[in-house]
């Protein structure tokens, strides 16, 4: 007997490109685009931003109820579901959420990566972190 597998085993070569195609196919159903240079990153017409590694999204939404109608959306195509509240990490980015804006920090994914590097004490190190400190992503 032969039997068709019709999702991918976990741990398969094909198991990322197949998801990859997945997420790609449910974000392009409810009106998202992949950036040009980086397929991971989503953008709506009225602004709204998803941010996918893998198998999380992170979606930058302006209100709750765009946030439940977002997800509604997306598992009309893709078994899902929302974990927790509003989201304080992402990756190593610390994320901060106002009502104007939200700003992501890597400044201590940046101090943890010179750390286990051991280049903590090189002096280019604090010029890096001071940089990073003053940018902000929207």
């Amino acid at each position: 007997m032969l039997v068709e597998v019709k999702s991918s085993i976990q741990g398969h070569y094909e198991a990322c490109p197949n998801w990859q195609r997945k997420a790609d196919t449910a974000m392009v159903s409810i009106q998202f685009r992949p950036c040009p240079h980086d397929p991971s990153i989503y953008s709506h017409k009225n602004k709204d931003v998803v941010v996918r590694q893998v198998d999380d999204f992170y979606a930058a939404l302006k209100t709750e109820e765009d946030s439940v109608s977002f997800l509604d959306k997306l598992k009309q195509h893709m078994n899902i579901d929302r974990e927790g509240d509003l989201a304080t990490d992402y990756n190593g980015f610390e994320v901060h959420q106002f009502k104007k804006y939200i700003g992501l920090n890597v400044g201590k994914f940046i101090m943890k990566l010179c750390a286990t590097l051991g280049w903590e004490e090189r002096p280019h190190s604090k010029n890096l972190f001071m940089l990073i400190m003053l940018c902000v992503c929207i």
